[in-house]
């Protein structure tokens, strides 16, 4: 079980200087965010191929935006997802429209 767990290589390839790079571009957010959600996701780069890009991409970079600004965002990804939560996709024209479905369904 304990071997299980042993991790080499940095999830997804990510680095951490890098990662620190593209955080320190965004920008402090305003004073009065509250909670966020990310529309586009590495400056046009995919996560992989297109599928794992559309369930990663954007939630993986909201996660570590959001703990990094210690702001909350309604985007993420976990092994349970709350009811009516589909904010996968970000690259497909649909995605603003789920994004609004979800916040007026749940303030």
């Amino acid at each position: 079980l304990i071997a299980e767990e042993i991790n080499r290589g940095w999830p997804l390839g990510l680095m951490p200087h890098t990662e620190m790079s593209r955080l320190q571009q965004i920008g402090v957010p305003p004073k009065n965010c509250k909670v966020f959600y990310v529309v586009n996701s590495r400056n046009g780069e995919m996560y992989g191929d297109a599928g794992t890009d559309g369930v990663y991409g954007n939630n993986v970079d909201a996660m570590i935006i959001a703990e990094y600004f210690r702001l909350p965002t309604i985007n993420g990804t976990d092994s349970f997802m709350p009811p009516g939560w589909n904010l996968n996709g970000y690259r497909y024209p649909d995605y603003k429209n789920k994004i609004d479905e979800y916040i007026n369904k749940n303030n």
